[in-house]
């Protein structure tokens, strides 16, 4: 967690981290959880949540599995939200609203700070987007959801060490000063 305190002024901005949850389509055994299944994707799925660096794209914090029809903010609240400091805010999609360290897209002063919190998820989707290039973690996975894990880990701590190589490029937010209300 402490990758995402290089490069954040406090004074400029409040939030230091994007999050956003995503999910990977698995085989649900017979009996099957009705809990397991994600509404958005019309099947069965595995769910993961992963915070990354406003400021320097770095990936500090992922938890998972959780079941398909669980909400991000419940994850949120269980996983993440007691490792914040006093006073740090989090950008997050729409689906993740409900707390005051939460700053939503609609949460702006100006236009240019709207453009900036869009261009900050849009990489956080960015994230995702690689995660799913590996061929395990793009169809059914069948096996033991605690090997699913193990993949999903591997697979980002590959990206990190990328991003810390230069070998994983996303692109840089120069100046990063949304304003919240």
């Amino acid at each position: 967690m402490d990758l995402r305190l290089i490069g954040w002024n406090k004074l400029v901005t409040m939030a230091s981290i994007v999050y956003d949850a995503t999910t990977f389509g698995c085989f649900d055994k017979w009996p099957f959880d009705s809990k397991m299944w994600d509404v958005k994707r019309h099947k069965a799925g595995l769910k993961y949540d992963v915070a990354s660096s406003i400021h320097n794209g770095y990936i500090v914090h992922w938890s998972g599995w959780h079941k398909g029809g669980k909400s991000d903010i419940k994850i949120f609240r269980e996983e993440l939200k007691s490792k914040l400091d006093a006073g740090e805010c989090v950008e997050a999609d729409a689906g993740c609203s409900g707390e005051c360290c939460l700053k939503n897209p609609q949460v702006a002063k100006s236009r240019r700070a709207k453009q900036q919190k869009g261009v900050v998820r849009a990489r956080q989707e960015c994230v995702f987007c690689k995660m799913k290039k590996f061929q395990s973690l793009r169809g059914i996975w069948i096996h033991n959801y605690d090997k699913h894990t193990f993949a999903v880990g591997a697979v980002l701590v590959s990206i990190q060490i990328g991003l810390e190589l230069g070998t994983v490029k996303f692109w840089d937010i120069p100046d990063y000063e949304a304003e919240y209300f």
